[in-house]
């Protein structure tokens, strides 16, 4: 999912400070229109520094010319912008009390999905307002070394954009909504008891991954891979591998994006996607190269391992909460910021986004950035011909009948072939090798990881070792805190 709307639903549900604190009463109608006008005020300021961004872009590119670095600018670009309207957002729900302004001076309490949905309405205009500012940037640089671009007007790219960055965000976010209804209908009176939490969210979390294809399914806008030499390849290679699924999509996004992903964590309903520009620019051996990596994903079993994070990430944030309730609050033996009622707020939502933040870049940051490295060589795994002295190398899934066994050890033109696809992902995109990403981590990094492992089979067994005692130090962990909140409560408490 998506970093940046998965941290707007942080920001805006996940708190112990959106109600009014200490007994202050609800803001009225007049007081609600006014948190809506600075919201709005948000929203414009957002879409007027995209719009001087995007212009200045687009000017200079019409000057110069398209070049690779302007492309990886308009990244940046959008990243800081997305930041940017979650900042904004941030100060909207937590100094302007938005959340607080919607359930009582809009009389929406009750009302849950439709009370979130009010609540998300900033940020989803401050997206809309900073993908519109910089629409005639990424139009002229999109085409830049890309065959196969598709050019879509303004209402399109955003539909586009939105699909993209909340099409699997909201319907969990509706699901969450579903989840709080029927707590306060289990317990009208209160808070729901501990277990009756745990099994609501533990049916949430497996109600997402079973239906997660379908959310890509509506999400993204996908065709079935048509019949040819390059499915043919990609089928002769799951056999091989024992990879089941629904279907391959073509992933359609006009052109402009170079990437893949797969989805669902059942064999039954389970899609693997390859974007149009993928398809059209990358060979078809760094195609499987890349369609093993995301077979790598299932056959470690990431998507379920992911499943129970989130489960055992409730107990982690519900005895957060209590923390901050206990210890961040005026009249608490730590307090020293007087007793003003803002104050508070600032404080406990400060704590509260601070150290959840910490704890998805440090924890979830490093256990994907891990399974991204295994799921790596997994891709080098399917391509290799399992002889440490090749080439000469086999075309191992263009070969008829079952094809060869599945290699034990990574062959280097096998490894040499997923560096050239990850080379030309990083390339087709516009992304800086070197650049860092806190969930796969640098290209460059990556393929210094798998050249290390050429003629070392003993490097990649202490790699897989190590990363099966990370996934269970981590999961006892995070069992520990699940039992801790169900045991003192703290999970029913979780709002």
């Amino acid at each position: 999912m998506p970093l940046i709307a998965l941290v707007a639903l942080f920001v805006a549900f996940w708190s112990p400070v959106s109600p009014a604190p200490g007994g202050v009463p609800g803001p009225g109608g007049a007081d609600a229109l006014g948190r809506a006008l600075l919201a709005m005020t948000a929203v414009a300021t957002v879409g007027s520094i995209s719009a001087l961004v995007g212009g200045l872009m687009a000017r200079r590119v019409a000057r110069a010319g398209p070049t690779l670095e302007d492309r990886r600018r308009l990244a940046r670009a959008s990243l800081g912008l997305e930041v940017l309207a979650v900042v904004a957002f941030g100060l909207v729900v937590h100094l302007g009390r938005w959340p607080e302004a919607v359930a009582v001076g809009m009389g929406l309490s009750g009302w849950t999905i439709a009370e979130e949905a009010v609540v998300l309405l900033p940020f989803l205009l401050m997206l809309l307002a900073a993908w519109s500012g910089l629409y005639q940037a990424d139009r002229v640089l999109k085409a830049s070394g890309m065959r196969g671009v598709k050019h879509s007007w303004l209402a399109g790219y955003l539909v586009f954009k939105a699909r993209q960055a909340l099409g699997l965000v909201l319907p969990v976010a509706v699901l969450f909504a579903v989840v709080q209804d029927l707590q306060g209908w289990i317990s009208p009176g209160g808070d729901p008891a501990a277990w009756v939490s745990l099994a609501l969210y533990a049916g949430l979390g497996a109600t997402i991954l079973v239906l997660s294809p379908a959310f890509v399914r509506l999400s993204w806008p996908a065709r079935p891979m048509p019949p040819g030499p390059l499915r043919d390849r990609l089928e002769r290679l799951a056999r091989r591998f024992g990879f089941r699924y629904t279907d391959i999509l073509v992933w359609d996004t006009g052109g402009g994006l170079v990437n893949a992903g797969v989805t669902g964590a059942t064999p039954w309903f389970r899609y693997v996607l390859l974007t149009d520009a993928m398809v059209e620019n990358l060979s078809p051996r760094e195609i499987e190269a890349v369609f093993g990596h995301e077979v790598g994903h299932v056959a470690h079993r990431h998507l379920a391992y992911f499943g129970l994070f989130f489960l055992g990430t409730m107990g982690v944030m519900s005895l957060l909460t209590s923390g901050i309730d206990r210890f961040l609050a005026i009249g608490s033996p730590i307090w020293a910021w007087g007793r003003d009622p803002t104050v508070e707020l600032v404080v406990q939502g400060a704590a509260a986004l601070g150290f959840g933040a910490a704890y998805f870049l440090l924890i979830f940051g490093y256990l994907s950035r891990r399974f991204e490295r295994q799921a790596d060589v997994f891709g080098c795994r399917v391509v290799s011909c399992g002889r440490g002295g090749c080439p000469p190398h086999p075309d191992v899934n263009a070969l008829p009948g079952p094809g060869p066994a599945v290699p034990e050890t990574l062959c280097p033109v096998g490894i040499g072939i997923f560096i050239e696809a990850l080379s030309s992902v990083a390339m087709l995109n516009g992304m800086e090798p070197r650049a860092r990403s806190w969930r796969h981590g640098s290209i460059a990094r990556r393929i210094s990881f798998l050249r290390g492992l050429e003629g070392r089979p003993e490097a990649e067994r202490r790699f897989q070792a190590r990363l099966a005692g990370l996934r269970l130090a981590v999961g006892l962990a995070l069992t520990t805190a699940l039992l801790l909140a169900v045991t003192t409560g703290a999970l029913g408490r979780l709002h």
